[in-house]
């Protein structure tokens, strides 16, 4: 009966806008239990339920969303012990069973991996519960739509702190990112933190922003707070979809006068779909990277996500990736 818990995620839409505007997903809709659904609806649940167990015997946990792609017959469930699963509804037959892991392409600063491993954390395990809430995307896990174009829809999956697309017909995940790295505690859980775990010297500081992955509860150590964006497009008119990622990194100024972060890096990478319909790193400039960007007039804010979706904030910014703590031009333009 773990369906009944199910979280049910309606026809969430991804759309790609004109080629000087930055991708979009609108429409997400979440359904929790308790609520009507739609003849449809109640119609492929248990028709998904039951395909899912008569072929995986496992504990799957709890469902968190499912959606069909389009209309069609074949749904997707994406569950807590972070699979997902595939099921052909007009023949009650299962289209695969995927577990989901951070994409091995990832982008990602090298100070976030030294983190990791300076806390002995996989950093290649999916982490489905960041303690910073970004935009309440994490409310709509499971999205679908056509991201570049090509008229055949991706499922876009939304895992803690990372954003995958996995393509039903490559049945693998064809590109993900870090969108908010989560190794900084706000100021009222540093406070907490410190009144535990007073270092020496505490009475002459006031500490901000400490490391959430601090092993040493003696000492302060600094917390680093980074947010990717995408973009997509052709931006290099050859022909094939692309995919920019601007990624941009702060360091707490945590035993400073002044409270606030500041900026390590803007980082640029561009990614472009091959036939296997995965995107691949291509070796191309940063300065390139951002010469397109400009050209189309594409601006932090418009990078996706920027969007809230939290409830009496949809529409608006997310607070957390312009906020000016950051100390960066940019996210306020």
């Amino acid at each position: 009966m773990n369906y009944l818990k199910n979280i049910f995620i309606t026809m969430a839409v991804l759309s790609i806008l004109s080629p000087a505007q930055a991708l979009e997903l609108v429409n997400g809709t979440t359904q929790e239990f308790g609520m009507i659904f739609t003849d449809a609806q109640k119609s492929a649940l248990p028709v998904i339920t039951n395909s899912i167990k008569l072929s995986d015997s496992s504990n799957t946990g709890m469902s968190l969303a499912f959606t069909n792609i389009a209309e069609t017959s074949n749904w997707f469930r994406l569950y807590e012990n972070i699979h997902l699963y595939g099921v052909d509804v007009s023949q009650g037959t299962l289209l695969g069973n995927w577990p989901l892991t951070r994409w091995q392409y990832e982008p990602i600063e090298p100070e976030i991996v030294e983190r990791y491993q300076q806390v002995r954390r996989d950093f290649s395990t999916l982490h489905p519960s960041p303690s910073h809430p970004l935009g309440c995307l994490k409310s709509t896990p499971l999205r679908y739509g056509d991201i570049d174009g090509d008229g055949v829809n991706e499922l876009v999956i939304f895992i803690g702190n990372q954003l995958l697309v996995f393509s039903p017909s490559a049945q693998k995940t064809v590109f993900g990112m870090n969108v908010r790295v989560d190794d900084w505690m706000t100021e009222e859980e540093t406070q907490s933190h410190f009144e535990y775990y007073p270092p020496a010297g505490i009475d002459e500081i006031t500490p901000y922003y400490q490391s959430a992955a601090n092993m040493d509860y003696a000492s302060e150590l600094p917390g680093y707070r980074g947010y990717g964006k995408l973009y997509s497009s052709d931006f290099d008119k050859n022909g094939s979809p692309d995919i920019l990622v601007w990624r941009k990194l702060y360091l707490s100024r945590m035993l400073n006068v002044d409270k606030g972060f500041d900026k390590i890096s803007d980082t640029y990478y561009h990614y472009e779909k091959s036939a296997t319909g995965e995107y691949v790193l291509k070796d191309t400039a940063p300065k390139t990277i951002q010469s397109w960007l400009a050209e189309k007039n594409l601006t932090w804010q418009q990078g996706y996500p920027s969007k809230s979706e939290c409830e009496g904030e949809e529409g608006q910014l997310i607070p957390e990736m312009h906020d000016p703590l950051l100390n960066d031009p940019d996210v306020l333009h």
